[in-house]
């Protein structure tokens, strides 16, 4: 049971054309998303869509996505959190771009957190049996 790992994170900037700049040039990210008030990007060595959304309005953590191994970690969670006083609710496939189905909750400080076990599997730029260490066109 568990989480397997931090899945994404969604933060607010105020200005979203300068951010998308850094997370492409500065960071070398790749643009996966663009729904004009916010952009997704993945690391060329991430198998899914995307592991930072930013979203034009404000400045900080908007919410935090970690994936979870399976189903039933999901049920578990529900009833964990239930015991602690927080009422999670069930989230659909796609109510978050290309996230499956999973479990929400807010923190006191407002922010979301949402479990999941599926994301939309894009795949790496390097490959995976003996991948050159970089991507081969960085410009791509």
């Amino acid at each position: 049971m568990g989480v397997m790992r931090l899945g994404y994170v969604h933060v607010r900037v105020t200005d979203l054309d300068a951010a998308a700049r850094h997370y492409r040039d500065t960071l070398g990210m790749k643009l996966t998303a663009d729904t004009g008030s916010a952009r997704a990007f993945k690391g060329w060595d991430e198998f899914d869509h995307h592991s930072v959304v930013i979203e034009d309005g404000g400045v900080g953590l908007a919410k935090m996505g970690l994936k979870c191994r399976s189903t039933d970690d999901l049920d578990t969670y529900e009833r964990r959190l239930g015991a602690f006083g927080i009422t999670p609710a069930r989230m659909s496939k796609g109510e978050t771009l290309a996230v499956g189905e999973g479990l929400r909750f807010q923190l006191p400080t407002e922010q979301t957190v949402e479990l999941y076990t599926d994301m939309e599997f894009l795949g790496t730029e390097t490959g995976t049996l003996n991948p050159f260490p970089a991507p081969r066109d960085p410009a791509a």
